[in-house]
């Protein structure tokens, strides 16, 4: 089930964009409250966290706030940047010329004909 979701966000840019802006807006709020700033800060805060810059102005100073940051950084550095990144690879390598599968069933059996007329004709000699 896990596996199916992570699928279903990383294949598809927008579910991913959407996921990387829920997890930046509840790190925000979760940030907000547990370090009583505003949610401008906490937004500022997440930002900043979660693309790896960590200017150090502000960081947590209680468990929530530790927990919040540690949970932030792990879902950035392991899986949304290398999703992103492969996204962006994936998009710089497809072959846009390749034959569709309803192409190469057709240049099979195209083949198929002609081997199968070669070998009628060698038989007949």
């Amino acid at each position: 089930m896990i596996r199916r979701l992570l699928s279903t966000i990383i294949n598809s840019n927008k579910n991913l964009t959407i996921t990387f802006g829920l997890i930046i807006f509840s790190s925000a709020i979760s940030y907000s409250i547990s370090e009583k700033t505003t949610l401008l800060d906490g937004l500022w805060w997440s930002i900043v966290t979660a693309t790896t810059v960590g200017y150090g102005d502000s960081f947590p100073h209680n468990l929530l706030g530790k927990i919040t940051a540690t949970v932030l950084m792990l879902t950035m550095v392991l899986l949304i940047i290398p999703a992103i990144t492969a996204r962006m690879a994936s998009g710089l390598i497809v072959n846009n010329d390749a034959f569709t599968h309803a192409e190469q069933e057709e240049l099979k059996q195209g083949i198929k004909r002609i081997v199968d007329c070669i070998e009628r004709e060698n038989s007949q000699r």
